[in-house]
Formats: structure tokens, C-alpha cells, sequence
């Protein structure tokens, strides 16, 4: 079948209202009232105690697949070393080993509610019930966004497309999916939320699904705009450490000090990464793409906003959507927090430290000084 029949037919097939749609839409809404959060549960009286186990949503993923057309699924056991793991889904339909393969991927899993048992931050609406606005062009809900949308996106695509061929999934044969241009897999987490700390362990388990894989479409970033879907075509990787600095009875300064130095000298005065090795190994923005940055329907205002940065944040680059997408996008940058008590990109509003200071002087002299100092 010619390829341009088939992009045509799927795009007919997914229009507000139509039949396929709210189909899925239905699939969206019974997945945001499983609840499948994967960390900081017990947030009130009444709440569950521990995680969820995520077989109930990973079966009715199981489900939503087969009425599409997929009859290779597979819930993966997660390895017994990792405790609390829960499993992947792999699904696929197989059309030729000559063709080209892709593979899917979005989580099911969810963040915490953030909210006691009224739900005043969901205005009074338990998070596991999908809601609308008024021009039904936003879904509210735990998860229907984070990342269920992606879950259904990719469902919803490739039931669209194979309706193209056959609009009976149960008469979906190996001879009709011959005339689809590539092998299509799907890979659903359940741990995205808390840190996929099994997930490689899990894709090693499964090699051999994953060998032939060409090419890789994450459905779980943000849209630019409603009505826009964001496309990039690469993702960057996030490396944490954990840093500490033991004493030496030859060294000239004790570890706490010297660690706040070492951990100085990774910035430079304008805030960029001081590390060369990382920093010059960053991809150069070529014209093309930086001309295709203005393109992308946003303003600054709004990736401020959605950033969650206070009016009186100053911003490191200059303060325009092509220098604020090239530094979100293609720039190295590095992050220090104090401790385990934050994680994530979190700028603080204040922070202090204790000095003290062996000093013959006098002490309010002392702190007249240093305040100078410091100014």
C-alpha cells in the first residue's frame, strides 16, 4: 500500500470526536482512575501504605494492546535483586526482518497527588477522575498528561494505521501487515516516576527484543503550545553523583572546606560550565537550527512560567526564546544541592551557611569587614 494512503487514512481517523478518538480517549480515562503511582504514597488519612504493585494498569495495557492489533505482549518479571521493581511491557507486531524497526516508548506509572484526602489542589475532584475544560482542549488528572497521553498517542496512532490495512484486528494477519513500511514495537515503564532504577536490568533481561531497534520515539516531553506536538530528536542524559571528600592528616585544609572550593571551581563568574571536557564536547547549534528555534510557537514568558521561576529569577542567558531553547536543549550544565534534602533543578529562594571564624580581632570589627568583603 502507498504510503501516502496510509498517512492519509490514519490522519482521517484521528479528528476531535471521531470514533477512533474518544475510544482512546475512554482508554485515557480509565487509566487516570487506576492508581499507579510509583513513590510517596500515604499522603493522607486512609491512603495506601505501599506503591503500587502496577498489574492493574499494566493489565489493562495489556488489554487496550490486543483490541489494537498487537498479539506478541509481554509483562516482563523484573529481576529479584531489585527490591520493589516493577515490570516493563513489551508489545510488538513483526513485519519483515528486511524492514526497519521502531520502537515506542512511554510510562505508566504517576507522580503523588500532592494533596490531602479533600483535593483542594484538583479543585475538589479526586485526581483519578478525568476531567475536561470547557473547550475540552485540556485533560485533568493524575497522569493524564504524565504520561498516559503518551501512552494513548502511541496506541492511537498505530490503531489509526492499521485500520488503514484491516478494520478488523482480529483478521490483522502476518500476509496484511506486510504493507506497513516498518516493524513496530512499544516499551511501557512503570517506574519513570521513581527513577527506572530497574529498567536496564530489565532491557537486559529482554536483549534480543531490543537488538534490532532502529529507531526510538519517547512520547513523555513537553508540547510547545496546545495544538503543537513536541518533536526533538535527541534527549539529553542526566548523570548524578554523589561527592565526598575524606580527610587527610597531610592536607593543608580540612574535607568541608575543600570540598566548597572543588565545587567552585565547576562554574564560571557567568554561570556556565567550567568543566571543558563536558563543555566543549556540547554539539554546536548550527544557523539552521537556531532559525528553527524562532519557529517553535512560545514565548519567554511562558518557559518562564512553566520553568515555575519567580518574577524576580534572573535568567543566565539572554532573555529570548532562540537563547533559552539552545541552553534548555544543547547546553551542559551542572547543579549542586546540599545533602539529600533536594533533588531536581530547584533554585532556592534564600540560602545561608554558618561561618566561623578563629580570629584575634575584634568581633564586630570582624563582621563590619567581612560584610564589606562580601559586598
Amino acid at each position: 500500500m502507498n504510503l501516502k494512503i496510509l498517512d492519509d487514512f490514519a490522519r482521517d481517523e484521528i479528528q476531535p470526536n471521531s470514533t477512533l478518538v474518544l475510544k482512546h480517549l475512554h482508554a485515557l480515562e480509565e487509566m487516570v482512575g487506576i492508581d499507579s503511582r510509583s513513590f510517596s504514597v500515604n499522603e493522607f488519612e486512609g491512603d495506601r501504605k505501599t506503591p503500587s504493585d502496577m498489574q492493574e494498569i499494566l493489565n489493562y495495557a495489556n488489554d487496550y494492546l490486543q483490541q489494537i492489533g498487537f498479539k506478541k505482549i509481554k509483562i516482563n518479571t523484573p529481576p529479584k535483586n531489585f527490591v520493589n521493581a516493577t515490570p516493563i511491557l513489551l508489545a510488538e507486531l513483526a513485519v519483515s526482518p528486511s524492514k526497519p524497526t521502531l520502537l515506542f516508548y512511554a510510562h505508566l506509572d504517576k507522580q503523588p497527588y500532592m494533596d490531602d484526602e479533600k483535593f483542594e489542589k484538583w479543585g475538589g475532584i479526586a485526581p483519578t477522575k478525568l476531567t475536561w475544560n470547557q473547550d475540552r482542549t485540556r485533560a485533568y488528572g493524575r497522569g493524564a498528561a504524565d504520561d498516559l497521553s503518551g501512552v494513548i498517542s502511541i496506541g492511537m496512532a498505530i490503531d489509526a494505521t492499521l485500520r488503514a490495512i484491516e478494520s478488523d484486528p482480529e483478521n490483522l494477519f502476518k500476509d496484511k501487515l506486510q504493507a506497513l513500511p516498518c516493524n513496530i514495537k512499544i516499551l511501557y515503564e512503570t517506574e519513570e516516576e521513581c527513577g527506572s532504577h530497574s529498567l536496564e536490568e530489565q532491557i537486559s533481561q529482554n536483549q534480543s527484543f531490543f537488538n534490532d531497534v532502529d529507531c526510538v520515539i519517547i512520547t513523555d516531553v513537553i508540547n510547545p503550545a496546545t495544538g503543537y506536538p513536541g518533536l526533538t530528536t535527541s534527549l539529553r542524559g542526566i548523570t548524578q553523583l554523589e561527592v565526598s571528600v575524606d580527610a587527610n592528616p597531610t592536607a593543608s585544609l580540612d574535607s568541608q572546606t575543600a570540598l566548597y572550593k572543588l565545587l567552585a571551581t565547576l562554574i564560571r563568574e557567568d554561570h556556565s560550565l567550567a568543566v571543558d571536557a563536558i563543555d566543549k564536547a556540547d554539539i554546536l547549534v548550527t544557523q539552521e537550527e537556531q532559525t528553527g528555534f524562532s519557529y517553535v510557537p512560545t514565548t519567554v514568558n511562558f518557559l518562564r512560567t512553566s520553568a515555575g521561576l519567580l518574577p524576580e529569577t534572573l535568567l543566565t542567558v539572554p532573555a529570548e526564546v532562540t537563547s533559552i531553547l539552545e541552553a534548555q536543549l544543547r547546553k551542559s550544565t551542572i547543579n549542586v544541592r546540599p545533602g539529600h534534602r533536594v533533588a531536581g533543578s530547584i533554585i532556592f529562594g534564600s540560602a545561608g551557611a554558618r561561618i566561623s571564624f578563629n580570629a584575634c580581632s575584634d568581633p564586630e570589627a570582624l563582621q563590619s569587614k567581612l560584610l564589606e568583603f562580601f559586598k
